[in-house]
């Protein structure tokens, strides 16, 4: 490593300062971010100037970040970043050169914000997916019969114990004709209550198709 002054380095020493090559040393000096000056027929490059340029771009890579990164910080996938990036949802700027500054071309500050969206979004998921879980929880114990030890019908198998059609055995439970015990929208009907029903109808109409007795 060569230094003919305090104020002075070659391209070897400015790429460490700098952490890249001795070619995008060259090149930033070129594109006037860094002093170049030819002493003894070498080129050298202004301390100063380097410090300077190693300093901004330390602050450039505190803001900008890779893919990988930004997928290490959402905990994600990296073809999500790239579909968010798509989106507009992480900004973005058009990556340098690799050798010319690296690949991190991501606002850090965006990716954390979307890592946040995201992690609420995935919390309301979850919460919504308890509230779906209760609610389908509850409309299953609604639709089950009353568990009292009881066996209980429902209308269809009341009705054709009876012998009757499903609105006839609900008109007759509306009457307060028959016991019956609603659970949510469904009808529950209570086997001892159907049975003493139905024997009662059967004995009704015996009654009705026996012959009569000639009065004397």
């Amino acid at each position: 490593m060569s230094v003919i002054s305090g104020d002075l380095v070659d391209s070897r020493e400015a790429a460490v300062m700098l952490g890249l090559t001795p070619s995008t040393v060259h090149w930033l000096a070129r594109k006037g971010a860094i002093t170049k000056v030819q002493r003894e027929g070498r080129h050298w490059f202004d301390r100063a100037s380097v410090a300077r340029e190693a300093k901004r771009r330390a602050g450039e890579n505190a803001r900008w970040i890779t893919y990988a990164e930004a997928a290490d910080i959402v905990g994600c996938a990296r073809g999500t970043i790239t579909k968010a990036v798509a989106r507009g949802d992480i900004a973005h700027r058009t990556a340098p050169n690799r050798q010319r500054g690296g690949p991190a071309s991501l606002d850090r500050h965006s990716v954390q914000a979307f890592a946040q969206q995201r992690a609420q979004l995935t919390t309301e998921t979850q919460r919504e997916a308890v509230q779906r879980l209760e609610a389908q929880a509850e409309r299953a114990a609604l639709s089950q019969p009353p568990r009292d030890g009881q066996v209980w019908l429902d209308a269809a198998t009341t009705a054709i114990v009876l012998g009757l059609s499903v609105s006839r055995v609900k008109q007759l439970a509306a009457e307060d004709r028959v016991p019956y015990r609603r659970q949510g929208r469904r009808l529950w009907f209570r086997r001892t209550d159907v049975e003493q029903l139905a024997a009662a109808r059967s004995f009704a109409d015996r009654r009705r198709q026996a012959p009569q007795q000639p009065s004397s």
